[in-house]
C-alpha cells in the first residue's frame, strides 16, 4: 500500500512539476515579449525624437544669435567679390540724396563691396553716428558689405567697436574691416605689423568680422603671418593701360602669388582667397577705363583666364581668385559719373577742357620746358 501511495504522490508531483516548469516557461516567454516590445519602444521613441527636432542647416556665414555672440565669419560667398574703395566721401556722405545716389552707382557698377576711406572723422564724431547707420543700412538691403580701411588698431577696436555695438540692427554694422598698412613702405615696421594684425586678428574673430588686407610688395615672412592673421588678401596690380585686359596681369602678381601659396603650405592653411585690385588713377589705368566705358569687371575677367592658363598647380591648389578691387571711387566718379550727385562734389566736373601752361623740370637731366595741362586733372592729382 505503501508502494501504491509513494507511486501515486510521485505522479502527482510529477504532473504538478511539469504543469509549473510549463508555467514557468509560458510565464517567461510573455516577459520575454514584453521586454522586446519595451525595447522596440523606446527605439522608435529615439528616432522620432530626432526626427521631430529636424536638422539644423550649417550655415558658413556668420549669424548674431545674441548681442554678444556671433560665430566667425568664412568667406563662401557665391558671387564675384566686386569692390570699391570709396574716397573723399564728404561730397555725397552727409545727406540722404547723396548716399542713395551713390548706392546706386554701386550697384550699377555690380559692386557688393565698399572700403570707406575718410569714415574714421565721422566714426569718432556721434552726431554722425545715423548718417554711418543710414549708409550700412542702405547698402545692405542691396546686398553690399561695408567696412572702413584702417591703419591704427584702435580704429577697429575702439571706433568700429563703440559704433557697432550701438547699433540695434546688425544691417546698420559694419561688416567688414581692411588693413591698410605696408611695412614694405616704411610706414610702420614689420614688428608693428604684426602687433597691429594680431590685435585686429583678436577682435574681429571675437566680434565676428571679417577681415582683410592690402598688399603690395611683401616678404615671404609677412606672406606667412597674412594668412593665418587674415581672411583675405586684396592684392596690388596697379599696371598701365596697355598691359590690361592681358595675361600680364597675372605675370605681374605671379611671384607674389606663389608667395602666398607657399605661405599656406607652411602655415598648414587648406585654401586662401584673394582679390585683385586695380587702379584707375592717371598714373595707372585710368585711360584703359575710358577706353572700356568703366568695366570695371574686364581685368578681372582677363586675370582668371591668364591665372588658369599660367598658375602651377600648387598655386591653384591654394589660392581661390575670388574677386576684385577698383581703386579709387574719386576717378571712377569722372570715367562714370554718378546720376544725381552734384559733379562738383566729385571733384570730377570736366564740362570744357581747361588748360594752362606750365613749366617742367626733367628730374634726370634738370631741362625745363613748357608743357600744356588739363587743369582737371591737375587738381584732382594734388587732391588725392
Amino acid at each position: 500500500m505503501f508502494g501504491y501511495s509513494d507511486g501515486g504522490l510521485n505522479k502527482n508531483n510529477m504532473e504538478k512539476n511539469r504543469i509549473h516548469s510549463t508555467d514557468f516557461l509560458f510565464i517567461a516567454l510573455i516577459l520575454c515579449c514584453l521586454a522586446i516590445a519595451m525595447f522596440m519602444g523606446c527605439s522608435n521613441l529615439k528616432a522620432q525624437t530626432r526626427d521631430s527636432v529636424g536638422k539644423v542647416k550649417h550655415d558658413t556665414t556668420y549669424k548674431v544669435e545674441h548681442d554678444s555672440i556671433f560665430k566667425v565669419p568664412v568667406i563662401t560667398q557665391s558671387s564675384v567679390i566686386a569692390a570699391h574703395y570709396d574716397n573723399q566721401i564728404s561730397g555725397w556722405f552727409l545727406t540722404a540724396s547723396g548716399q542713395d545716389a551713390m548706392i546706386k552707382w554701386h550697384l550699377s557698377n555690380g559692386d557688393n563691396r565698399i572700403y570707406l576711406y575718410g569714415i574714421g572723422g565721422y566714426l569718432k564724431d556721434k552726431t554722425k553716428w545715423a548718417l554711418i547707420a543710414r549708409f550700412n543700412d542702405s547698402c545692405s538691403a542691396h546686398g553690399i558689405k561695408t567696412g572702413p580701411a584702417w591703419s591704427d588698431p584702435s580704429q577697429v577696436t575702439t571706433d568700429v567697436d563703440k559704433f557697432n555695438k550701438a547699433q540695434t540692427k546688425q544691417s546698420a554694422k559694419f561688416d567688414l574691416v581692411i588693413a591698410e598698412l605696408e611695412p614694405y613702405n616704411n610706414i610702420l615696421s614689420y614688428q608693428l605689423f604684426w602687433q597691429y594684425s594680431r590685435q585686429v586678428k583678436k577682435y574681429c574673430d571675437a566680434n565676428g568680422l571679417e577681415s582683410i588686407v592690402y598688399v603690395g610688395w611683401h616678404t615671404q615672412q609677412s606672406t606667412d603671418s597674412m594668412v593665418v592673421l587674415y581672411h583675405m588678401v586684396n592684392l596690388h596690380c596697379y599696371i598701365q593701360p596697355d598691359k590690361m585686359g592681358t595675361s600680364y596681369e597675372y605675370s605681374y602678381t605671379r611671384v607674389r602669388m606663389e608667395m602666398f601659396a607657399a605661405a599656406c603650405v607652411t602655415m598648414k592653411v587648406s585654401s586662401f582667397p584673394v582679390t585683385i585690385i586695380f587702379s584707375d588713377e592717371n598714373a595707372f589705368a585710368y585711360n584703359y577705363y575710358v577706353s572700356n566705358k568703366g568695366d570695371f569687371k574686364a581685368p578681372y575677367t582677363a586675370y582668371v583666364t591668364a591665372f588658369n592658363s599660367l598658375a602651377t598647380t600648387a598655386v591653384k591648389s591654394k589660392l581661390k581668385v575670388v574677386g576684385y578691387t577698383t581703386f579709387t571711387s574719386s576717378y571712377s566718379l569722372k570715367i562714370k559719373p554718378a546720376m544725381g550727385l552734384n559733379v562738383s562734389t566729385m571733384r570730377m566736373a570736366q564740362s570744357e577742357k581747361l588748360t594752362k601752361k606750365l613749366l617742367y623740370v626733367n628730374p634726370d637731366n634738370m631741362k625745363a620746358k613748357t608743357i600744356e595741362v588739363d587743369m582737371n586733372l591737375y587738381n584732382q592729382t594734388k587732391q588725392d
